[in-house]
């Protein structure tokens, strides 16, 4: 088959998905236990404004606006 040369392949930018689910409530208590290291990298979203890692909602009190399952973008 054909080879891939290293100049073909393009990096992919990503960011951190922390191994969490957001609650209502703080989330400075678990960002800093969470090394970068143990999260999952995602491919960066091109369209979202600027931000720092994802992470997926959990629980119903943020409806309508977020969903349990939700991944949400957020700076920190």
């Amino acid at each position: 088959g054909d080879m891939i040369k290293q100049s073909d392949v393009t990096a992919v930018v990503t960011k951190p998905h922390l191994p969490y689910k957001a609650t209502a409530g703080n989330l400075s208590e678990y960002l800093e236990g969470v090394k970068e290291n143990e999260c999952e990298r995602r491919p960066v979203i091109d369209y979202l404004p600027s931000y720092d890692f994802t992470i997926e909602i959990y629980g119903r009190s943020m409806e309508t606006y977020l969903r349990s399952g939700d991944i949400v973008a957020c700076r920190y």
